[in-house]
């Protein structure tokens, strides 16, 4: 069962970040101004996660990943080990693509799957170790936030108005 903090942090993500998806036939979608717009078949698409899980769902698109493979995310560990005060940039939707790359070696029973589960939690951890950095110092860095995953930066924010309340708390 999920929480309701789980489902607020879910539904954030659905709402802010886009997703890839080609399509498997032709479809008409409403864009920002309200007017329909046609998509043919095999056309790629970034629409926001609702949206292409509704696609996905109703079989009219397919989803497009990214496969971060163990020697990609090993040299992303690495990148991010050397830097020990800023993030290396990550693309948005890297652990939606790191998720989908997952459950294959899972699904294919690949024994490298515990290697990448590894991998991930660590490179998770240290990347979490900085932005809680950020966030405790009230640093504000747009260049580090562009390297920020979308849950990334929902954290850092959630983490920097938690801190900040706190920190008002205490000397008010």
């Amino acid at each position: 069962m999920e929480t309701k903090t789980k489902k607020r942090i879910k539904n954030q993500y659905n709402l802010l970040n886009d997703a890839r998806v080609k399509s498997k036939r032709g479809f008409y979608l409403l864009n920002e101004e309200g007017n329909k717009e046609e998509i043919k078949k095999d056309e790629i698409i970034n629409v926001p996660v609702w949206q292409a899980e509704f696609l996905i769902r109703e079989n009219l698109a397919e989803p497009i990943y990214e496969k971060i493979n163990n020697e990609t995310l090993m040299r992303i560990l690495s990148l991010e080990q050397l830097n020990t005060f800023s993030l290396y940039e990550l693309p948005k939707d890297f652990y939606l693509n790191c998720l989908h790359t997952l459950e294959q070696l899972k699904k294919s029973k690949d024994k490298a799957a515990n290697d990448f589960l590894n991998r991930l939690e660590n490179l998770i951890t240290l990347r979490l170790q900085k932005i809680l950095k950020m966030a405790a110092k009230n640093l504000e860095k747009r260049k580090e936030r562009e390297k920020m995953t979308a849950e990334e930066e929902l954290l850092y924010d959630w983490v920097r108005k938690l801190v900040n309340d706190w920190v008002k708390s205490l000397i008010v």
